[in-house]
């Protein structure tokens, strides 16, 4: 029986990379629009050095392997996993909202959804939409402005109808919420890169091959791009399998095309 193997092989593109929960194998979050990948691999040397100080041995040591990429899009399942934080949802979630409206007659806005109790903050504006410093809370004695339901109304000197105002309030809605607190950290579990290779000499002919971290911890440090064109920057180490056999750091899998 032939044994399958190819020494020069061309990487096509990344096609996706997914970390794994180690003790229930559930995908904790999984990125598909990689751009920029790179595998850095390192370690420390030690020298041993004659009576002139000149290196006459060297040894390795303390390898070291880490995935780094970004992805085309922002992906809250990986913000989640850097913050080290599970997703809250449900339909009464706390959703900030800022509304900028005209002061209807009778000196009252109309909200698109009915704001927390003490939650509504005005700031008014100028025909440029910049504030001219008169601001007015819901919650402060006096202030002028009372709340039923998605309606508010405005009793105050600097305040008419066709003035135009922001409106800050917090209501309950349906939505996803992830926190990143101070006690949350990241979690291990294993990483699979998918790549697309094809042979060197027939491009047509394609492999479906992995480089896999079996045990890897998303990196907390990274600088996202909050842009329209930014990329969602993150990075995973591979750290020792120290329960496994072979106690492998990392591993590329590249099977027959057949």
């Amino acid at each position: 029986m032939a044994t399958f193997y190819k020494d020069d092989i061309i990487i096509n593109m990344m096609l996706s990379a997914t970390m794994f929960s180690k003790s229930t194998n559930e995908v904790l979050f999984s990125a598909t629009m990689l751009e920029e990948p790179s595998l850095e691999l390192g370690g420390e040397k030690a020298y041993v050095t004659d009576n002139y100080g000149m290196n006459i041995a060297a040894f390795n040591r303390q390898k070291t392997c880490t995935f780094s990429a970004t992805n085309s899009l922002f992906s809250l399942g990986m913000l989640a996993n850097q913050f080290g934080a599970t997703p809250q949802t449900g339909s009464d979630i706390l959703i900030p909202a800022r509304e900028i409206l005209k002061v209807a007659s009778g000196n009252t806005v109309s909200l698109k959804h009915a704001p927390r109790t003490g939650s509504v903050s005005i700031d008014v504006l100028d025909d440029s939409r910049s504030s001219i410093g008169v601001r007015l809370t819901e919650s402060a004695t006096g202030s002028g402005v009372a709340v039923q339901d998605k309606k508010v109304t405005i009793t105050s000197d600097d305040v008419k109808a066709g003035t135009l105002v922001a409106v800050h309030y917090t209501y309950a809605g349906d939505a996803v919420r992830i926190a990143n607190k101070t006690d949350s950290f990241t979690a291990a579990g294993e990483f699979r890169i998918e790549i697309l290779f094809c042979d060197k000499c027939d491009q047509m002919t394609q492999y479906y091959g992995f480089l896999v971290f079996p045990n890897a911890a998303l990196d907390n440090n990274a600088t996202i791009n909050l842009t329209s064109d930014g990329k969602h920057a993150f990075s995973v180490e591979a750290l020792v399998d120290y329960c496994s056999e072979g106690q492998e750091l990392c591993y590329v899998v590249v099977p027959d095309s057949k």
